[in-house]
This record gives C-alpha cells, sequence and structure tokens, in this order.
C-alpha cells in the first residue's frame, strides 16, 4: 500500500498535527472545561436577570460572536488545529453543548454530564 492510500482503496489525507505545546494547552482546556458548572454556584437571580440569561450571554453569544469574528478574519486561536481555520472551532461546540445540558437536564444530571465529558473527550480523541 502507497502513502496517502486506505485501505479501502480511497485516499487517505492526514490532517497537519499539532505542537506539543498546543496539544498539551487543548488537554489543559479540557481539564478546565468543566469550571462552567461553577454557574450553580450563583443565585437564581443574578444582577438583575435570571441565571440562564448570564449563562446563554456568557457560554452562548459571547463565544458566537468570537467565532463569528475569528472566522471572518481567518485566524486560529492558540491550540486549535488547523483544519478549524474555516469551521467552528471545538471550544465553541463544546461551550454550546455545555450550555444546552444546563438549560435542559437538572444539575444532578449536567454536572455528572459535563464533568464525564472533560476527562472522555480528550481519551477518545487520541
Amino acid at each position: 500500500m502507497e502513502t496517502g492510500e486506505s485501505m479501502a482503496g480511497g485516499s487517505q489525507y492526514a490532517l497537519p498535527r499539532l505542537s506539543l505545546k498546543d496539544h498539551m494547552f487543548r488537554r489543559g482546556i479540557h481539564l478546565v472545561s468543566g469550571i462552567v458548572v461553577i454557574y450553580y454556584l450563583f443565585p437564581e437571580r443574578f444582577f438583575f436577570f435570571p441565571r440562564q440569561f448570564w449563562l446563554v450571554i456568557c457560554l452562548g453569544l459571547i463565544p458566537m460572536f468570537m467565532e463569528y469574528l475569528r472566522l471572518k478574519k481567518g485566524v486560529l486561536f492558540l491550540g486549535q488545529r488547523p483544519h478549524e481555520q474555516k469551521t467552528v472551532g471545538a471550544y465553541a461546540w463544546s461551550l454550546w453543548g455545555s450550555t444546552a445540558i444546563m438549560l435542559i437536564l437538572p444539575q444532578n444530571v449536567a454536572v455528572p454530564v459535563i464533568l464525564i465529558y472533560q476527562f472522555a473527550d480528550p481519551i477518545i480523541s487520541e
């Protein structure tokens, strides 16, 4: 079998690898991603708005706006993979998923789901 050829006969393209520094940064982000559950430590009403409002603003709309600007400029943040230059970054999907989980599921289910994800995702993606 020649380089670039898969066992199924099609072409196989390897994604460019991240530097060790970028790879370790990504893993570090995964390990601290569970910090989003501090949301539950805030009172039900925070600065005159329900805490769900702040959740959507901080973990939903701000990352969405950052991704819009990043994609428009075609830049990568520290630790992002090269293929994320023209697509929505994994960090944004993670934040949006965590937001949905915290809005939909009760706290006693949401917290374990997010904490399991923070450790399982890096293991699965290796």
